[in-house]
């Protein structure tokens, strides 16, 4: 009979230690989880880019190939690093759209949100057509 006691004893003590062993990965796993999609919406909110994978990897492949074009630019490969440097442009340019407009891209530098003209009008700036 003691030993059967003994047994069961270690039993619970060790499932106990197994549970606070999975009890602290899902923890850790979920602060992961948590900072890696708040880290992913400040990006596309700079970037004015949609939250989408597919925004996120023509990201990455876009400066990848920014990348290559510095590499080959510093290397004294003037034609590679052109090539490089438009493929780079034309990827990373496409993954900044603006979400609300069903996937125009926007122009350089421009956040809708944060655009503040002042007093002043916009329209009279730019010349008129006839």
């Amino acid at each position: 009979m003691q030993v059967e006691g003994f047994f069961e004893w270690l039993g619970q003590a060790l499932g106990s230690v197994i549970r606070f062993i999975v009890d602290g990965l899902s923890g850790l796993f979920q602060l992961v989880s948590r900072a890696s999609n708040n880290f992913i919406e400040g990006l596309s909110r700079a970037l004015g880019m949609d939250t989408s994978i597919i925004s996120i990897i023509t990201l990455i492949l876009g400066l990848i190939l920014l990348w290559s074009a510095i590499r080959a630019f510093m290397n004294a490969s003037i034609i590679m690093g052109i090539i490089w440097l438009v493929l780079g442009c034309g990827c990373s340019a496409g993954s900044c759209t603006d979400p609300g407009s069903g996937g125009a891209p926007l122009p350089p530098a421009f956040n809708r949100e944060h655009a503040d003209y002042g007093s002043r009008s916009i329209a009279g700036t730019f010349p008129q057509a006839a």
